[in-house]
């Protein structure tokens, strides 16, 4: 026998019998969890030296109150090495943050799921990859550290799949979606840092995708990147409001060898991202025939000059976020929608 504390409770039973226990009581995400045995969730709580009993915030459906130690159980549960745990307490604070509006991502039948971008110099502490194959499978800790977020939306928040969580046909990314930055090869600025934090400090940024689709160029020639990057942006399915442009972001994951031939054509991150917001558009023709004053009224009232009958698929440049991640090898980049409900949120790893 042994003691096994759950995210809301301790019981005693056989080790043996715990992960049947964990999901048939819904403290799993559908796949088998670690149990989390009091030496264990210790272990976590030590390695970030934070007050077990301190308060993160709420969570909706259940509004039930977030704490370190019940975020340690999620930890341990995900499989999360412990010193990944002050980056895990930072993707909470992000998560629970006022503009995320997790409400919305919990209650909604789009595939909506947290997205977590770990950016500085606490990642390889951590044990986060930045490197080839950085959104998993063989990222571990980054794909633990995703799980972790899923865990406590769904056993401390009560957004298990067909009661808080409505989605309909749900993603793989529901499971788990994180990545560190590979600031190292980036020809930018870091996400960190054009978010207001200093240079040596490491951040959190969540965003509330919806899905994800591939962006491949084989060439190399740089206006050949330059257009396929994008236009390959331009995904219409995505387009779910009553009015066009969307009210939420756009990310575009960049993998280092795309990056930086599209910093030849744009050193600076702002000119690229003015770039996307001209051509990332639709005609006015692909919109539903019901949403198409609504979408001219909107356009008047940002101001916004739609040359040749093309829409906007965002409302700013600044919607575009970019991040840059992954191997050196291959040509592949990423484009995220996200949920229009929600914003993305950033919060600091503790030092």
């Amino acid at each position: 026998m042994g003691e096994l504390t759950s995210a809301l409770r301790r019981v005693e039973l056989d080790l043996d019998d715990a992960p049947q226990w964990l999901a048939e009581h819904g403290f799993t995400d559908g796949l088998p969890v670690i149990a989390p045995e009091p030496r264990l969730v210790d272990a976590a709580l030590a390695s970030c030296g934070r007050d077990p009993a301190e308060v993160l915030g709420v969570i909706p459906p259940q509004f039930a109150t977030v704490t370190v130690e019940k975020v340690a159980v999620c930890a341990v549960m995900a499989g999360c090495p412990p010193k990944a745990m002050r980056v895990v307490l930072a993707c909470i604070e992000a998560l629970l943050a006022p503009p995320f509006r997790v409400a919305s991502v919990q209650a909604t039948t789009s595939p909506a799921t947290p997205f977590f971008v770990v950016s500085g110099p606490a990642c390889d502490a951590a044990g986060m990859a930045s490197g080839t194959g950085s959104l998993g499978p063989g990222a571990g800790t980054n794909v633990a550290i995703g799980r972790v977020a899923r865990l406590v939306m769904s056993t401390i928040g009560g957004g298990r799949v067909g009661d808080g969580d409505p989605s309909s046909l749900g993603m793989p990314a529901k499971l788990s979606a994180c990545c560190a930055e590979r600031i190292d090869a980036s020809p930018w600025p870091s996400l960190a840092t054009r978010r207001g934090f200093s240079i040596g400090q490491t951040a959190v940024s969540v965003f509330p995708i919806t899905g994800m689709w591939q962006i491949s160029e084989p060439s190399t020639a740089v206006g050949d990147v330059v257009h396929q990057i994008l236009h390959g942006m331009v995904s219409p399915g995505q387009c779910s409001q009553p009015r066009l442009p969307q009210s939420g972001e756009q990310l575009l994951v960049l993998t280092p060898p795309i990056a930086h031939i599209l910093a030849t054509r744009f050193p600076d991150i702002a000119d690229f991202e003015r770039a996307l917001f001209e051509t990332v558009r639709i005609p006015m023709a692909w919109i539903p025939p019901y949403k198409r004053e609504a979408t001219r009224a909107r356009l008047d009232e940002l101001s916004i000059d739609w040359h040749d009958d093309l829409v906007p698929i965002a409302e700013r440049p600044d919607a575009y976020v970019v991040v840059v991640t992954g191997g050196d090898a291959g040509v592949q980049s990423m484009g995220m929608s996200t949920l229009t409900l929600s914003r993305s949120a950033s919060a600091l790893v503790d030092a």
